[in-house]
């Protein structure tokens, strides 16, 4: 990964991790939805036995390396001790990601154990906040849905040059909430948009062992 990719990345995962904070209030029914699933736009498929999970990754996106990823946890933490809203524990625990160099598009896989998934709505209003502000911004919601296995509590953001998604998938079988952010270029949306859903509606279980490291 060149400097732009790796400054893109981390300034990506920066912002994701800012609007990772946590409180409790009521809660609806969520609904069902299914994710339209074509493999012909993702790639072999990625197995997480430590948290019993398996997905695959978009086809033709670059993975960010190991090094790569702890190097960005690593001043994503640094800038975010300045703001006293988060420790290391509270914060996602980043596992994979992926870049589209043609669109600066970004799909990132972290571990959220300390999500709330019992009650998540004060969690999403907070994420809103949070992510309702700018001259670029158009549009933010969250909802809560069931796909299936799991329940989702995502948000939606829209702004002139960007689609964000965040997807938390949760289910009493796993050890930990798994987050799901994609990062989408205003113009590559349309063509990705059925990527990001492909990949969203991949994941599955895989319980072959059921504790943290």
């Amino acid at each position: 990964m060149n400097n732009r990719g790796f400054l893109l990345f981390a300034t990506a995962l920066l912002i994701v991790w800012s609007s990772c904070q946590q409180k409790r209030s009521g809660n609806t029914g969520p609904e069902t939805v299914r994710f339209a699933v074509d493999p012909a736009l993702l790639e072999a498929r990625i197995v997480d036995t430590t948290l019993g999970f398996e997905f695959s990754p978009p086809k033709g996106w670059e993975k960010v390396s190991a090094q790569s990823l702890k190097q960005a946890e690593g001043a994503a933490l640094v800038r975010l001790a300045d703001t006293a809203q988060h420790t290391k524990s509270t914060v996602p625990r980043l596992l994979y990601a992926w870049t589209h160099a043609a669109s600066g598009s970004i799909v990132m896989v972290s571990a959220v154990p300390h999500f709330d998934t019992q009650d998540s709505s004060s969690s999403l209003q907070e994420y809103l906040q949070l992510h309702r502000s700018g001259p670029d911004l158009e549009d933010a919601r969250a909802s809560v849905f069931y796909d299936g296995t799991f329940k989702v509590h995502q948000l939606l953001v829209t702004r002139r040059g960007s689609v964000s998604f965040k997807m938390i998938f949760s289910v009493g079988r796993m050890p930990s909430p798994v987050q799901f952010d994609f990062i989408i270029s205003r113009d590559a949306y349309p063509q990705l948009v059925k990527t990001i859903e492909s990949v969203a509606g991949s994941f599955e279980l895989h319980l072959t062992n059921t504790s943290i490291n």
